[in-house]
């Protein structure tokens, strides 16, 4: 049973080293549409409902060309 606790250990702290990679947007790109193909990963991906990504999609201000 230690040698179990021992590994449970050892994967939360690997867990809790984890950290996410930094977040870019290229100068060029508008920030619209990369905040739009990043809501619609976390939705394929099952981070957030489908339908919260379609109403935080649809707040995001559109500005003409």
């Amino acid at each position: 049973m230690g040698t179990a606790m021992a590994q449970a250990d050892r994967a939360d702290a690997r867990l809790a080293a984890r950290r996410p990679g930094p977040w870019r947007k290229w100068p060029g790109a508008p920030l619209g549409e990369v905040v739009e193909r990043k809501l619609i990963r976390r939705a394929r991906l099952g981070i957030i409902d489908h339908s919260v990504a379609a109403r935080r999609i649809a707040r995001i201000r559109v500005v003409p060309p």
